[in-house]
C-alpha cells in the first residue's frame, strides 16, 4: 500500500488558519494584513519553510475573513437619513416566525433608494424580517426591496450573557410586504436541488406517516427541520440527543450504507474505483440538496479522502482528513469558525478519533465485548469532547445520556434506512402502509425513551455555569487522556486529573452567590427592568399582561448564563400598569414614564425621583417633564422610544446640561 496523501500534519496549519481569522477581528484593518504578508515575504527570503508555511496559513485566514465580513451599511446610506436602501438579493432560506418571516438573503446589488439605481456590490449576507406571509417567496427567488436597516439588540444586555466565540452577525433589516417584489429566479444547481428536496419532503407528508414521524424524517433524512416544534427540540436537547435532529457524520454514515447498495453492481463487476467515484459524486449532491450543513460537509470531505485513499491505494489518516476538512470549510466560509455547529461537530469527531482506539485497547478479542464497548465508547468519546462547550452554550448536562444515546442511535439508524426505502416507494407514488407503520412505531419508541430519561428528577443537571477558561481546560482533557492511552506514562494521567481539578476550581471560584444588581435592558418593543437581590430575580416590564409569560420565558433563555453564575433558578415577572410607576432600589428612586399623564397622585416620593426612565408612549415636552418631576434627576432614554423622538430628546437634554443616559446609544443601564 502506498503512503498517505501527505505526511505533513495538518493540525498546525488549521491552528494557523484559525489564528488568522481571529486576527482579522482585531482593530487595525488592512494594516494587519499588510504586516502578515510582509512577514511572509521576509520568511521566504530567509528560507524558513516551516515558519513560512504557518505564516501562509495565518495570512490566508486573515485574508479570507477580511473579504467575508459584511460591509458597513452606513457607508452606503449616508445620503439617506432613514438608512433605506434599494437592494436586489437572492433568497437562501426562509423561516416562519410568530410575527412573520425571517429571510436569509445574499445581496447582489444595492444603492440609496430614489437617488441612484442599485449598483453591483461585493456579495454579502443579511437577515431580512418581513412582518407578513405575503408575497409568496421561496428559496432561490430574486427579490427587490427597500428595507430599513437597524442595529441588532446587543447580545450582552447583562453580564455573562455574551459567548466566548461571538459570531460575526449579519446585518439585519425589516421590510413591509408592499416593499418586497419577486423579480426573478436563480437557476443555480444549489436551488434546483433544494427544490428537489422540497418535493421529496412533500412526498413524506402525502402518505400514511404520522405528522411527528414525517417531521422527524424530513429533518434527519433530508435536512429540513422547519417543522420540528420547539417542545420536541427541547426534549431532544434535555436527553442529550440534540445531535440526532441535525445532519451529522452518523447520518452520513447511514447514507453511505444506503448508497452502497446503488453502487453494488459496479463492485460486483470489479469496478471498485468507479463505484467510489459514483459514491463521492452522490454524496456531494446530497450535500447540496441538504443545504451545506457544516457537519455534513465535514463528514463528506472526510469520506471523500477515504474514498480517494481506496482509489489510489493509499493509507488513510483520519486525523489529517479531519483537519483537511476543517481547513477547506474555513477557506470557503471563515465565519463558520464562530458557529456552534462547526465547533461541536469537529470537537466530537476529534474526540472520537483520539479516544476510541484507547477505549478499545481494553476489550481483548471477544467479539461480544468489542461490540458492547463500541456502543458505549462512541457516545462517551463524543461527549467527552463536546460536553463543556455544550454546557457553556446551553447550560444543561444530561446525566442519563448513555441510557438514551445508545438505543436512540440504533433506532435512528433503523429509521434512516427504512425511511429511505419508504421515500423511494413514495417517489414513484406507492405508499407502503406496513413500512409507514414500522416508522411510526419507531418514532413512538424514540419519544418514549426521551420521555423516560428526561422525566427522572435527577436525570438532568440544569443551570450550569462554565467560564471560558474552564471550557478550555475541560476540552483539553480528551487530549491528555488520549496521550495516556498511547504512551501509558503517569505524567499524562496526572495531567488529566489536574485539568479536571483546575476546571472545577475555576468554575467554583467564578460563581457570584450574593449581591444586588439592577439593569435596564436594550429591548426595542418595550422597556424591561431586571433586578437581582442575592438569588432572587425580578422583571418589571411596560409590556401588556398577556405578553408577560412569553417575555419571562425569553429572558430566562437569554439570561441563562447570567442566572446560572448567580445561582438564580427563575425570574418573577411584573407589569408596570400605573404611571408614573415608581421603583425603589437601594435608596434610589426611578420614575417610569410611559405616557403623557405623568402626575397622577400626591405621593411625594414620586415627585423627586433620582432617575426618570422615559419609555415609548411619552410624547410630551421632555424639559417640562424634568422640571415638574425632579430638575436634579438623571434622565434615562429607553431603547423602545421612536428613533427621531429619542434623538430630539437627547439633543434637548444635552443642550440644557441635564444628565442623560441613552440605552440606545450606550447600551444596558446598570444601577
Amino acid at each position: 500500500m502506498k503512503p498517505p496523501f501527505s505526511y505533513v500534519p495538518l493540525m498546525p496549519v488549521f491552528i494557523a488558519l484559525a489564528s488568522g481569522i481571529l486576527f482579522s477581528l482585531l482593530p487595525g484593518g488592512i494594516y494587519i494584513g499588510i504586516v502578515l504578508w510582509v512577514l511572509l515575504l521576509a520568511l521566504l527570503l530567509l528560507k524558513k519553510p516551516v515558519y513560512s508555511a504557518l505564516t501562509v496559513g495565518v495570512a490566508l485566514g486573515w485574508s479570507t475573513m477580511f473579504v467575508a465580513r459584511p460591509p458597513d451599511i452606513s457607508a452606503f446610506s449616508t445620503a439617506s437619513h432613514d438608512h433605506r436602501l434599494r437592494l436586489i438579493a437572492i433568497v437562501n432560506d426562509i423561516t416562519e416566525t410568530p410575527s412573520g418571516r425571517r429571510l436569509d438573503i445574499t445581496v447582489d446589488k444595492m444603492g440609496v433608494d430614489s437617488v441612484t439605481k442599485p449598483g453591483n456590490v461585493r456579495h454579502f449576507d443579511i437577515t431580512l424580517y418581513l412582518g407578513s406571509l405575503f408575497p409568496a417567496i421561496s428559496p432561490g427567488d430574486i427579490i427587490s426591496c427597500s428595507p430599513f436597516f437597524f442595529e441588532r439588540n446587543r447580545s450582552v444586555d447583562l453580564p455573562d450573557t455574551g459567548n466566548m466565540f461571538q459570531s460575526i452577525e449579519k446585518p439585519a433589516a425589516f421590510a413591509d410586504e408592499g416593499e418586497v417584489t419577486v423579480i426573478g429566479r436563480s437557476h443555480s444547481l444549489l436551488f434546483i436541488l433544494l427544490g428537489v428536496r422540497d418535493w421529496l419532503v412533500d412526498r413524506l407528508y402525502t402518505g400514511t406517516l404520522s405528522p411527528s414521524t414525517a417531521n422527524l424524517l424530513a429533518a434527519v433524512l433530508l435536512g429540513d427541520s422547519t417543522m420540528i416544534d420547539s417542545t420536541r427540540r427541547a426534549s431532544f436537547s434535555a436527553s442529550g440527543l440534540a445531535h440526532l435532529l441535525a445532519l451529522s457524520g452518523a447520518h452520513v454514515a447511514v447514507i453511505i450504507m444506503i448508497l452502497s447498495v446503488v453502487i453494488m453492481p459496479l463492485q460486483l463487476a470489479r469496478r471498485e474505483s468507479a463505484g467510489y467515484v459514483v459514491l463521492v459524486v452522490m454524496l456531494w449532491i446530497y450535500v447540496l440538496m441538504t443545504g451545506f450543513s457544516v457537519s455534513v460537509v465535514r463528514a463528506v470531505i472526510m469520506a471523500t479522502f477515504v474514498a480517494g485513499a481506496y482509489i489510489f491505494n493509499r493509507r488513510r489518516s483520519s486525523m489529517n482528513s479531519l483537519f483537511a476538512a476543517a481547513i477547506l470549510i474555513l477557506v470557503f466560509n471563515p465565519t463558520a469558525l464562530f458557529e456552534v455547529s462547526f465547533q461541536l461537530s469537529f470537537l466530537a469527531a476529534a474526540s472520537i478519533l483520539l479516544l476510541m482506539s484507547g477505549f478499545m485497547s481494553f476489550t481483548g478479542r471477544n467479539r461480544v465485548v468489542i461490540t458492547v464497548v463500541k456502543l458505549i465508547a462512541l457516545p462517551v468519546a463524543a461527549m467527552a469532547g463536546t460536553w463543556a462547550l455544550s454546557v457553556y452554550y446551553f447550560g444543561i448536562f444530561p446525566l442519563l445520556f448513555l441510557l438514551s444515546s445508545i438505543p436512540a442511535s440504533l433506532i435512528m439508524t433503523l429509521m434512516l434506512a427504512i425511511g429511505a426505502v419508504y421515500l423511494a416507494f413514495a417517489v414513484i407514488g406507492i405508499d407502503v402502509g406496513f413500512i409507514a407503520w414500522i416508522l411510526n412505531a419507531l418514532d413512538r419508541l424514540l419519544s418514549w425513551i426521551i420521555e423516560m430519561t428526561t422525566s427522572v428528577p435527577w436525570g438532568i443537571v440544569d443551570n450550569i455555569y462554565l467560564p471560558p477558561l474552564a471550557v478550555i481546560l475541560f476540552t483539553l482533557v480528551p487530549v491528555a487522556l488520549a496521550a495516556w492511552f498511547w504512551r501509558r506514562r503517569v505524567v499524562w494521567a496526572i495531567a488529566t486529573v489536574c485539568l479536571i481539578a483546575s476546571g472545577i476550581a475555576v468554575t467554583r471560584l467564578s460563581l457570584i452567590p450574593v449581591g444586588d444588581e439592577l439593569y435596564i435592558t436594550t429591548e426595542k418593543n418595550h422597556t424591561n427592568v431586571v433586578t437581582r437581590r442575592d438569588h432572587e430575580m425580578r422583571l418589571y416590564t411596560t409590556a401588556r399582561q398577556s405578553q408577560l409569560p412569553s417575555i419571562i420565558e425569553l429572558c430566562e433563555t437569554r439570561y441563562k448564563r447570567y442566572m446560572s453564575r448567580r445561582e438564580c433558578d427563575t425570574i418573577t415577572g411584573f407589569t408596570i400598569e400605573s404611571y408614573p410607576a415608581v421603583l425603589y432600589w437601594n435608596g434610589h428612586t426611578i420614575a417610569v414614564i410611559a405616557d403623557n399623564d405623568y402626575i397622577r397622585d400626591d405621593d411625594s416620593r414620586s415627585k423627586s425621583p433620582d432617575y426618570i426612565l422615559v419609555c415609548r408612549g411619552f410624547r410630551g415636552d421632555i424639559l417640562t417633564l424634568v422640571s415638574e418631576l425632579s430638575p436634579r434627576a438623571t434622565v434615562i432614554l429607553s431603547n423602545d422610544l421612536n428613533r427621531r423622538r429619542h434623538d430630539r430628546y437627547l439633543s434637548e437634554l444635552t443642550a440644557a446640561s441635564i444628565p442623560v443616559y441613552s440605552v440606545r446609544r450606550d447600551g444596558c443601564f446598570r444601577l
